[in-house]
């Protein structure tokens, strides 16, 4: 995190605090980025890029999309074939004056923060090893910061091992606390700014809690079509950041021993229909535009294990059929059969026998 990304998390909170939504409050940034960077064809990958190069900013590619089909209901953009096109001049979301403020505020914190830090055995050689500090402190410690503020207690003193800098650091709000009430609430708006990106934008999950460790998500064939690429790689970047953000988080990813026997059936037939007139799915239209032969989709059944396990999915086997486990299937049957109203009684099986399998 540097010294661009706190700029950011000061502007990110003064437009919550404007009552915007957790995506509109994102807006002004992909505005700012389609005015500097008016490049053609707007993509989430390039808008994405730029926002983090630019802000500091790592925001999910599927975020980035929803704000551009925003963008097109006021007709700055629009979208064609699920490419966006600037359609003329794009407003000034008013960045400028936002970042010119946040960043007097941020240097007034990290000023101080070096003149408090002389008085230490270890003071900070520059503003960049106080900002660094800084970003540690706030991975660690916003929340007991801002539960402090909040029930207007003292913040607690850090305990267990942590770095010198994060103590000094901790010194220093503490001090601030005590002494400037003003510098105080300038500090906040940066341990608020924080705790928002964690949330919503999850740019930092490596300094959070894994809280899903010993949890395993099972993905069905659906979205096992989708990791491996097989209906294209916008839906592809969907499931692997997705599959990439519970890894991080701590969670182990497998599937079903009988969703892998449906996702190579699944391939099988898909093969079997792609030259055919009749033959359609999305599995079968992503093929032909890619140029993919019948062949090509028999390989990649054949050496379905080692592409899932590329994909860092496991392959468990589905478990038996214990009666004193087991859910009423012919309600359930009847319930999914009144919603989903499927046309191959195969994955209606399949879906069955996966929830069954999960409970």
């Amino acid at each position: 995190m540097s010294t661009a990304t706190l700029t950011s998390l000061a502007m990110l909170k003064v437009n919550i605090d404007q009552g915007k939504d957790y995506l509109d409050y994102l807006r002004p940034f992909v505005l700012q980025v389609l005015v500097d960077h008016p490049a053609e064809p707007v993509t989430d990958a390039s808008v994405r890029d730029h926002l983090r190069d630019q802000f500091g900013l790592e925001i999910p590619d599927r975020a980035v999309q929803i704000i551009l089909r925003r963008l097109t209901r006021n007709g700055h953009i629009r979208r064609d074939t699920g490419i966006y096109h600037i359609t003329g001049t794009i407003p000034d979301p008013g960045i400028a004056l936002q970042k010119a403020n946040a960043v007097r505020h941020i240097q007034a914190v990290v000023s101080d923060l070096v003149d408090f830090s002389k008085q230490t055995p270890r003071p900070f050689g520059s503003d960049d090893e106080a900002v660094t500090a800084v970003c540690a402190f706030l991975s660690e410690f916003d929340i007991p910061c801002l539960r402090a503020y909040l029930r207007g207690t003292a913040i607690p003193p850090t305990t267990g091992s942590h770095g010198a800098d994060i103590v000094l650091v901790s010194e220093y709000v503490v001090h601030l606390q005590r002494t400037s009430p003003e510098r105080f609430e300038s500090f906040l708006v940066l341990v608020q700014g924080h705790m928002l990106a964690n949330a919503l934008l999850c740019p930092d999950l490596q300094s959070v809690p894994k809280t899903y460790k010993g949890v395993t998500f099972y993905l069905d064939t659906p979205l096992l079509v989708r990791r491996l690429g097989l209906e294209g790689l916008p839906k592809k970047a969907a499931a692997e950041a997705l599959i990439d953000l519970l890894l991080r988080l701590g969670a182990s990813v497998a599937t079903f021993s009988h969703s892998r026997v449906e996702l190579e059936r699944v391939l099988r037939g898909a093969a079997a229909h792609i030259d055919s007139v009749s033959g359609r799915g999305d599995i079968v239209m992503e093929a032909r535009r890619e140029g993919r032969t019948k062949s090509d989709l028999l390989l990649f059944a054949e050496r379905l294990d080692e592409e899932l396990r590329v994909a860092k999915i496991e392959v468990k086997r589905s478990p038996q059929y214990i009666q004193q486990f087991q859910i009423d299937e012919a309600a359930f049957e009847a319930a999914l059969q009144d919603e989903v109203s499927y046309y191959n009684t195969r994955a209606r099986e399949d879906d069955i026998n996966s929830v069954r399998s999960a409970l």
